[in-house]
């Protein structure tokens, strides 16, 4: 029986007009009933949330692992880019090949660009396709440059 039920058949065993139990020895043994289901959701619920919290914790030791081991490959990938110089390398477990990125424009601290550099979006930022395109095309914009990056592809 469970707990709806239990309160149900409690409440007809009150008489409606004098309010005194009908069958005092059932009601109380639905009483301890309904205490015995009432613990037992408490204890669920105790082990639910320990549950939950142990989850959490292996959750945030495995991000901290996950961060770490990527931050790992990325210094050993900055280190073979840095001993190879540029130069693809091919072997059985796999192949590392270097490719020249487009310049990405770099605006300098404090500059302030024409009205015709900066993009229409609600935050007014720097239309940063626009200018790469006019650096590229030979035009001058004062303090800002186009940089050229190397990306190392490891497969």
């Amino acid at each position: 029986m469970n707990l709806y039920e239990i309160n149900a058949l409690m409440e007809s065993l009150v008489d409606e007009e004098t309010g005194e139990l009908v069958e005092f020895e059932l009601f109380q043994a639905l009483q301890m009933e309904r205490d015995v289901k009432i613990e037992n959701l408490l204890r669920w619920y105790k082990n639910e949330s320990a549950i939950a919290a142990a989850f959490k914790a292996e959750s945030d030791n495995l991000s901290k692992l996950a961060r770490a081991s990527a931050n790992k490959a990325a210094r050993l990938k900055d280190y073979i880019s840095q001993v190879l110089d540029g130069t693809p390398f091919v072997c059985p477990s796999g192949k590392i090949s270097f490719r020249n990125s487009p310049g990405a424009v770099v605006i300098g601290e404090g500059v302030e660009l024409d009205e015709k550099w900066i993009s229409t979006t609600i935050l007014r930022d720097p239309d940063k396709p626009a200018i790469r395109a006019a650096l590229k095309a030979g035009e001058v914009i004062p303090g800002v440059t186009l940089e050229s990056s190397v990306s190392t592809i490891i497969k």
